[in-house]
């Protein structure tokens, strides 16, 4: 079903991205479609694992950006003000 998705919604070179890869079906199947993926994991065994497959199904070089994620308060003042 993931395959027809995204043939039916991108096309050839177009970014797919995934904000929660898990075992990165979606972007398996965007790259093996020609579309460029973008997946985003917050468990790092997880997203190590699944870095790996890919690399090994592709042969494709992985990026990391390794970056930290911040929880933000989105709360306001009573004046509408950010804290």
């Amino acid at each position: 079903m993931l395959r027809q998705i995204i043939n039916a919604s991108s096309k050839p070179g177009d970014v797919v991205a995934d904000f929660f890869m898990g075992s990165g079906s979606t972007v398996k199947i965007a790259l093996e479609l020609g579309r460029q993926a973008i997946g985003v994991e917050l468990e790092e065994d997880r997203f190590s694992q699944t870095v790996e497959e890919i690399r090994a199904l592709t042969g494709i070089n992985v990026r990391s950006l390794k970056r930290p994620f911040y929880y933000l308060n989105n709360t306001r003042t009573q004046r509408g003000e950010r804290p």
